[in-house]
C-alpha cells in the first residue's frame, strides 16, 4: 500500500472526529445561547408580573388597615358564609346517602372528618383572622 494511502487511512479518523466536534462545539453552543436567551426572557417577564403583583397588593392593602370592619367584608361575609353552610349541608347529605347505600369507594370516613374541620374552619374564620390581622397592622 502507499504511504499516501497508510496516511490518509491515519489520518481521515482524526480530521472526521475533529470535524464532528466541531460542528457539535458550534451546535451545543448556538442552542446553548438559544436556550439561554429563552429562559433569560421567561425570568424577566415573570420578574415584570410579580413586581406588578406586588405593586397592586400593597395599593390594596394600604386602602384599609381596618379591613374587618369594612361594610364589605361586614355585608358580604353572612352571604358567603350562608352559600358555604349550603356547600356543607349539600356534602353531609351527600355522605349520608353514601352511607345508606354503602358506597365505600368514596372513602366516607376521611371525607367526613375533612368535611367538619372545613365547616368549623369557615365558620369560625372571620373571628380567627380578625385578630391576626389587627395583631399585623396594630
Amino acid at each position: 500500500m502507499p504511504i499516501e494511502a497508510q496516511l490518509l487511512l491515519a489520518v481521515l479518523p482524526k480530521l472526521i472526529a475533529l470535524g464532528r466536534s466541531a460542528v457539535g462545539d458550534i451546535a451545543y453552543g448556538v442552542i446553548g445561547k438559544i436556550v439561554f436567551g429563552l429562559s433569560y426572557l421567561a425570568a424577566s417577564i415573570a420578574g415584570i408580573f410579580v413586581a406588578v403583583e406586588a405593586w397592586i397588593l400593597s395599593i390594596i392593602l394600604g386602602l384599609n388597615t381596618q379591613i374587618v370592619n369594612s361594610p364589605p367584608v361586614q355585608l358580604g361575609f353572612p352571604v358567603v358564609l350562608q352559600i358555604a353552610n349550603l356547600a356543607f349541608v349539600l356534602g353531609i347529605i351527600v355522605i349520608a346517602i353514601a352511607t345508606i347505600l354503602r358506597l365505600e369507594r368514596y372513602g366516607i370516613k376521611q371525607i367526613l372528618w375533612k368535611l367538619l374541620v372545613m365547616a368549623v374552619l369557615v365558620n369560625f374564620g372571620l373571628v380567627i383572622c380578625a385578630p391576626i390581622l389587627n395583631l399585623i397592622w396594630g
